[in-house]
């Protein structure tokens, strides 16, 4: 049985790679000799944008994808559209290029294993595979009845910690805004009008104007990538504080005491309606709150 301490070595890592070793240890004291933990947003999303961690030979994945095996392979049918798990037996490959496609898995060193299937709370699918060429074939049967539930116990931890590493890896990223939309939205930040920093800048008003709805429409694509609408709410509120921080740390003067002043009409506007942006993805299916000030 797996304990819950060794379940928790998956949880607060900060990298994919760190959490890739914990799920091996995890695996590994139950007999696997390898693992493969396969993960994308719903189940219509390419499988090219699925995130994929495997210590599979390198040979035999590079080929899986090269070939396109996802499409014959039995495994990722039924982990897509069903939850119980399926074991890698002889008789779950019945056309022709699904037996060969066995075959090329055997001479890779596939020959036995377990896959679990993965359902999301938020629509993601994907499967944790496990391999177990160590155990007698005889004894697989008995061997996946002990381990069973302790798998099924670190794919649940599996999916629930990778969420949210990835929430808090896409909450680190930077909003990609040029020095000239900063300096824009600093000088508003200082609580100058566009006449005043198109004056400072020495350009036009309608220039400042076209760097303020850039840097909107910026910061508004950058928050509506990829992911469930909760998580999708809660980068929009992170990208604004980290925007808005930035902002503030730059207003200080050399002495390093802050200039309290308030942000202007204009920065208060995009605040306004970043957070007030309508999340596209039914919101009212999901019952969410509508953000806003």
């Amino acid at each position: 049985m797996i304990s819950l301490d060794e379940l928790l070595t998956m949880s607060g890592l900060s990298r994919k790679s760190d959490w890739f070793e914990a799920l091996k240890l995890n695996t590994a004291a139950l007999g696997c000799d390898g693992v493969l933990f396969a993960f994308k947003p719903n189940s219509s999303t390419d499988n090219n944008q699925a995130i994929i961690l495997s210590d599979y030979p390198a040979e035999w994945r590079k080929k899986y994808d090269t070939e396109d095996y996802a499409q014959i392979d039995p495994v990722v049918v039924h982990c897509f559209t069903s939850t119980v798990p399926i074991v890698w037996f002889d008789n779950i490959y019945t056309s022709v290029q699904q037996l060969n496609f066995r075959e090329e898995a055997k001479n890779h060193g596939l020959m036995q294993g377990v896959s679990l299937p993965v359902h999301g709370a938020g629509g993601q699918v994907g499967m944790l595979s496990a391999r177990l060429e160590a155990i007698p074939e005889r004894q697989l049967k008995y061997h996946l009845a002990r381990t069973l539930p302790s798998l099924t116990l670190i794919r649940d931890y599996a999916v629930d910690t990778l969420l949210k590493l990835i929430g808090n890896e896409e909450a680190e990223e930077p909003v990609a805004l040029t020095n000239r939309e900063l300096e824009v939205l600093k000088w508003s930040a200082f609580g100058k009008t566009t006449w005043e920093i198109a004056r400072i800048l020495s350009c036009s008003e309608a220039n400042i104007n076209y760097h303020l709805f850039k840097s909107q429409n910026e910061i508004q694509c950058r928050v509506q990538e990829n992911g469930d609408c909760q998580s999708l709410a809660n980068r929009r509120v992170g990208v604004l504080n980290r925007l808005v921080f930035n902002l503030y740390k730059q207003s200080l003067p050399e002495c390093g005491f802050p200039h309290f002043v308030p942000l202007p009409y204009i920065m208060m506007a995009l605040i306004k309606d970043l957070l007030t942006i309508q999340i596209k993805i039914s919101a009212n299916k999901f019952n969410l709150p509508r953000l806003g000030i």
